[in-house]
């Protein structure tokens, strides 16, 4: 995790509402805030100049300028590729239509995602739930379908995962049962799920590993995550993008999978000859055979 990031997310609980907020604009916007001087964050974020002194202080910098020389930094092997991105899609933005600007946005955002991905953390996320005696996997509301997505595929090769119910009571009730040996795996992206804070936070108390999977280290998750994978979502229209945070859910399994090949090819085996038994896949009209996953 680049340093400025690092930072903010480890003093995330000890920074003031003002500073906060300074803090989530960082976030959001840090190519743009890598060339502000500190009145046009104090514009922009709606505080004081000298919150905005401070808050570099709180971060453990000697001054604004030695923030933003962090930030600059941080862009500096980012800032070319994500510049030729964006120029590259408006380049032709004139005249083109919304599915073009959007799946052009979907690419430049796993793209940054890419360049900014943690594997350390993403190595440390993989051990975990590998060690784990059992895996939880909660996301809600827009983040539904993307747990859904990484407890069904984790659990064809580990066999020990679940997708807790979020109804009111329930998802509370299920945080109960975990302990120091499980994996607690939360997935928000804004606006963010009360529901999976509030349970992240309880998964934390009893000890569980946690792992949140989110677009930064604002997010409320990061509070209560040891681990932090950041997604990028975008939004060019009424709905939140979430193309880059599935690709990271898409790499999480296959690193999963790869960790064990023969055990995963086993599984995958297992439950191929299942699905065949009971026929749970649509039988193909051209060749009478069983449509699997993956089979053309």
């Amino acid at each position: 995790m680049p340093d400025v990031i690092r930072r903010i997310a480890g003093r995330r609980g000890e920074l003031t509402r003002a500073q906060r907020r300074i803090a989530e604009h960082v976030d959001a916007n840090y190519a743009e805030v890598a060339f502000f001087t500190a009145a046009q964050l104090s514009w922009e974020t709606g505080v004081s100049e000298s919150s905005v002194v401070r808050f570099a202080r709180a971060l453990g910098y000697r001054g604004y300028p030695e923030f933003q020389a962090a930030l600059r930094e941080m862009l500096r092997t980012r800032l070319t590729t994500v510049n030729r991105l964006r120029s590259a899609a408006a380049d032709g933005r004139e005249g083109d239509d919304i599915v073009h600007r959007v799946m052009t946005s979907d690419v430049e955002d796993i793209r940054i995602t890419l360049r900014g991905l943690d594997r350390d953390a993403l190595r440390a996320a993989v051990d975990a739930l590998l060690s784990a005696r059992r895996i939880h996997v909660i996301g809600g509301r827009g983040a539904a379908g993307l747990a859904h997505i990484l407890g069904f595929g984790l659990n064809w090769i580990l066999r020990n995962v679940t997708v807790p119910s979020l109804g009111a009571g329930d998802a509370l009730d299920s945080m109960m049962t975990v302990g120091p040996a499980d994996a607690v795996l939360a997935l928000g992206f804004p606006r963010y799920a009360r529901i999976t804070v509030d349970m992240l936070k309880v998964a934390a108390r009893r000890g569980a590993r946690t792992i949140a999977v989110t677009d930064g280290a604002m997010s409320p998750l990061a509070e209560y995550a040891d681990l932090l994978l950041i997604a990028r979502s975008g939004q060019l229209s009424y709905a939140d993008s979430l193309a880059a945070p599935l690709s990271l859910v898409n790499a999480l399994l296959a690193a999963v999978g790869e960790e064990d090949p023969r055990g995963t090819v086993g599984a995958l085996a297992e439950m191929e000859s299942l699905w065949e038994e009971f026929g749970i896949y649509a039988e193909d009209p051209d060749r009478g055979e069983v449509s699997r996953p993956g089979k053309e």
